[in-house]
Order: structure tokens, then C-alpha cells, then sequence
């Protein structure tokens, strides 16, 4: 059997929100040194439409009783945003993150039928 449609993803991802530290500069050699460096993580969550489509095979033994295969291809992009691009200037270049969902799925199993 073929089947295909629509999907809906979500995924939740940690990400660095916040970076603080100390930093001196000596005034002897010039040597810039950072330290107490922390990073502050949250959980972001974000969901995004896309695609799926894939086979199923079964193989019947006897009446009720076989094996069977499944192998699915889907897939989506979502978008992460961290508040760490709220404090960079327009003109840099960073961009919020993509990531790609989904994937390759194989499954395989004894089958039942009543």
C-alpha cells in the first residue's frame, strides 16, 4: 500500500539565550583575558508543516498470522529564534537558525489480523 500527505512536526531544541563574562586587560603586556564564562540554555519550541510519503508491505503466513514492512520518507524545516539576535546590530549577518525534520523511517513487524 502507498500513502502520502501532510505532516505536522514539532521539535524543541535548547538554546543558549543569554552569555556573560569578565574581562581585563593588562596593562603591562596588552593580554586581554576573559573569564566566569556562563551561558544561560532555554527550551524553544517550534512546530512546522511538511511532507510524508512512503510503502507498506505485509506478507501473510497463514489466514492471520505474517510479517510486515513499513518505509516512510517525511520532512519539514522550522525555524528557531533566540533572543541573543535581539541584541545584534542590523547590519550583521546572522539569521535564525533552520532545522530540517523528519527523515527516513524503517519498521518491520509480525502481523495479526483477526
Amino acid at each position: 500500500m502507498l500513502f502520502g500527505g501532510a505532516s505536522r512536526f514539532w521539535a524543541k531544541q535548547d538554546l543558549i539565550t543569554s552569555v556573560s563574562f569578565t574581562s581585563n586587560l593588562n596593562s603591562n603586556d596588552l593580554a586581554w583575558t576573559i573569564s566566569n564564562v556562563q551561558a544561560v540554555q532555554t527550551a524553544e519550541e517550534q512546530s512546522g508543516l511538511g511532507l510524508h510519503s512512503g510503502i507498506d508491505v505485509a506478507f501473510m503466513f497463514i489466514r492471520h498470522l505474517g510479517m510486515g514492512m513499513e518505509l516512510r520518507y517525511s520532512k519539514a524545516i522550522g525555524e528557531f529564534h533566540t533572543s541573543l539576535l535581539d541584541d545584534v546590530p542590523s547590519s550583521a549577518s546572522l539569521t535564525p537558525t533552520d532545522i530540517h525534520l523528519g527523515g527516513l523511517q524503517i519498521g518491520a513487524g509480525i502481523r495479526m489480523e483477526f
